[in-house]
């Protein structure tokens, strides 16, 4: 056991998160490298092979009609589940069952699917949800987490209704929100430890899928096919996103306005709320970067959930979470670009605005910085910085000019 994991174990045990008897315990699976488990999960994938081969051919036919499904799929389940369950289970058997898991999931999925249709996808989040609390497996349970927010989008999806999609994704991130919540004010006591850090880890699956969500839905980002077209990643991520992005394109801005002021009313609440927890966001700068924000989240609605979702984030201190969430803001903010019931001035106008006021903050906040910090050291800047301000800005424009001249000419 290292000494961080220890002290963090002391201080949870000091305030009362925790039993002392965490202090005598070793972490899980502590004794296994990295490596060793992933080329023990790579073995465990070929032995499944064969097996699932004879299983098809065995039961092939009993599989796919009746309730061949919901006999076959429940049982997978369950004896994984039994044997994950236990204690001191070899590396290998441990990767083996997790296969097997997921190959009873699949089976049982088909049948309820096959069966059910839209509502099916429900149920199957459902189950989902059920064995992330069961399945002692901390990584498992993040995977079951973001399986969960992808069932529940198929039922959208199949409608190819992307405003649906667009509400739905708003109410999982409030059903996120609540589940963070029930975990900072009721699984505070050291009892519930074990039920928190389930939680936790099936959160951190359920966030990553909102936030590929929300980024797929906008749209693609500015640059993002010409720097990942070329490979086969790329190209199937332009394709997925430009597939939910086309479902409706100009038919949604009749309900886009109504979409827009429930985006803006999001940044209200989560600077209000942020403001509360953090002085920073009550400055002038806060406020100020509040506003642009709004203003962007009512031509690219996805901003308002992510705007919250981040706030969230860093007052909770969970940066990586905060860091994705900024990255996937950054996604939607590009895709204001294809955004095509706009002419190319107006999105030009609007970014221009947004890039000048946050510019101005941003001198705003550096003069002040700079006042304060005038006592400590009055070094100035250095002509080597000067020199590489300056070439990048040189670099920046004539980048663009030189697009844009191109694009002029296969016009001309």
């Amino acid at each position: 056991m290292s000494n961080a994991w220890t002290a963090l174990l002391q201080r949870g045990v000091e305030r009362g998160l925790l039993p002392p008897s965490v202090l005598a315990a070793s972490p899980a699976n502590s004794g296994h490298p990295w490596p060793l488990v992933v080329l023990s999960f790579v073995g465990a994938l070929l032995a499944a092979i064969p097996l699932v081969a004879f299983v098809l051919l065995l039961f092939g036919s009993a599989l796919e009609r009746n309730v061949g499904p919901y006999v076959f799929g429940p049982l997978l389940i369950i004896a994984t589940g039994v044997l994950l369950r236990g204690r001191r289970v070899p590396l290998f058997f441990e990767n083996l069952a997790l296969v097997v898991l997921l190959i009873g999931l699949g089976l049982l999925f088909f049948g309820i699917l096959r069966d059910l249709s839209t509502a099916g996808y429900f149920v199957c989040a459902l189950i989902a949800l059920a064995l992330a609390a069961i399945i002692p497996v901390n990584w498992l349970r993040s995977l079951l987490g973001a399986l969960a927010v992808a069932l529940c989008l198929g039922s959208a999806l199949e409608r190819s209704d992307k405003l649906a999609v667009w509400y739905l994704l708003l109410a999982l991130s409030l059903l996120w929100l609540l589940a963070l919540f029930f975990q900072s004010r009721v699984l505070v006591d050291s009892r519930h430890a074990g039920v928190a850090i389930a939680l936790e880890w099936t959160l951190a699956g359920w966030l990553v899928q909102l936030l590929i969500a929300f980024a797929l839905l906008a749209g693609m980002a500015f640059l993002a096919g010409g720097v990942l077209g070329g490979s086969s990643v790329g190209g199937e991520l332009a394709r997925a996103a430009g597939e939910l992005n086309r479902a409706g394109e100009c038919r949604m801005q009749e309900r886009s306005t109504t979409q827009g002021l429930l985006a803006v009313a999001l940044v209200g609440i989560a600077s209000f709320w942020g403001g509360q927890r953090w002085p920073t966001l009550r400055a002038p700068i806060g406020i100020g970067l509040a506003v642009v924000l709004a203003v962007l989240s009512f031509f690219s609605p996805s901003l308002g959930p992510l705007a919250l979702i981040g706030i969230v984030a860093l007052v909770t201190r969970r940066p990586l979470r905060a860091a994705a969430t900024a990255c996937a803001a950054a996604w939607v903010i590009g895709s204001f670009y294809y955004t095509l019931c706009w002419d190319l001035v107006s999105k030009a106008q609007v970014l221009l605005a947004a890039g000048a006021a946050l510019g101005l903050l941003a001198y705003l906040a550096g003069g002040r910085s700079l006042a304060r910090s005038a006592t400590v050291s009055d070094r100035p800047c250095s002509r080597a910085a000067l020199i590489g301000i300056g070439l990048s800005v040189v670099a920046t424009l004539t980048v663009v000019n030189v697009g844009i001249w191109q694009k002029e000419a296969i016009i001309a």
